[in-house]
């Protein structure tokens, strides 16, 4: 997708695939943030 500096991406294997608002930002960060590796 076409992205301008300060939108949020989903990425998949290196690739901005989805262009995202900043509350499905922020909530897909806390999720990753809750993950234990």
């Amino acid at each position: 997708p076409n992205v301008d500096i300060g939108d949020y991406v989903l990425v998949h294997a290196g690739f901005a695939i989805q262009i995202i608002d900043r509350k499905s930002a922020r909530e897909n960060l806390h999720l990753w943030e809750q993950l234990e590796f």
